[in-house]
């Protein structure tokens, strides 16, 4: 009878899908793919900062991921593997990933909805060479029956470790999610992001500022007077007779020797 009842637990634990056995995802198993330092031992500090706008209303706990769409298509929210904040399990993966390429990398949390340039600030320090910022606008899936799809929408801040922003940019998409197989879905959605973060570090933007060089725009500087203005100052200046002709003449002459 026992043995009876053991094989029918086998048989019922080996037809269960895949989604229903518990997996640990070890952050070590699945770091993000950085791009080699531009030196050795660069010290990098980074952090991402969860603004995705559900969980800032409170409508969602720092650690939802995404939902599935269950009998009758009823949504249920779905949390990171070990139920982490979104940003950690994202942010020690990223941390991992910069000691691989070859970086002193330390990730430091962040209150959700920080400003970007307030937390750059607040992790200055001596001795750092680049801060690696992460804003998550958007960071979920929707694995409905149809379409399972993954939303991201990403700003990628580096900074100087004093604070000088070198590089800035968007990113954003919808990938379809991966559906079949034995893997666990768990390891399908991790693969995934380490595949999102691929496209992520192939931008020339975001390779620039991680080798220090900087890509922002010099702001522009105010135009002085044209030379037309200058002159015809210069000429009302004189006429006032505020100059004597010989400092008018050179004037002038300096001013035309612009053109």
């Amino acid at each position: 009878m026992l043995k009876s009842v053991a094989a029918g637990l086998i048989v019922l634990v080996c037809a269960l899908p895949t989604s229903a056995i518990a997996v640990r995802i070890a952050h070590e198993d699945y770091p993000m793919r950085v791009p080699a330092a531009a030196g050795d031992g660069q010290v990098v500090t980074l952090t991402v900062i969860d603004s995705r706008p559900y969980v800032l209303d409170g409508d969602s706990k720092e650690s939802y991921e995404g939902m599935t769409r269950e009998l009758y298509g009823i949504p249920i929210s779905r949390n990171t593997a070990d139920n982490s904040p979104m940003a950690s399990y994202l942010g020690e993966r990223l941390r991992l990933g910069f000691e691989q390429a070859g970086y002193a990398a330390t990730y430091e949390p962040s209150v959700k909805g920080t400003a970007s340039d307030v937390r750059a600030r607040s992790l200055t320090a001596d001795g750092v060479d680049l801060i690696f910022l992460v804003t998550l606008k958007e960071w979920s899936y929707d694995q409905g029956f149809a379409n399972p799809e993954f939303t991201h929408d990403v700003v990628i801040d580096v900074y100087t470790g004093a604070g000088h922003l070198l590089s800035s940019e968007a990113f954003n998409g919808v990938d379809p999610m991966p559906t079949g197989g034995w893997k666990h879905y768990k390891r399908r959605y991790a693969e995934l992001y380490q595949d999102v973060f691929d496209r992520m570090f192939a931008s020339q933007n975001l390779v620039a500022g991680l080798a220090g060089r900087s890509t922002i725009p010099a702001p522009d500087m105010p135009k002085g007077p044209s030379i037309e203005s200058r002159l015809e100052t210069l000429g009302s200046v004189h006429a006032q007779g505020l100059i004597d002709e010989e400092t008018f003449k050179a004037q002038q002459a300096r001013i035309l020797l612009e053109l």
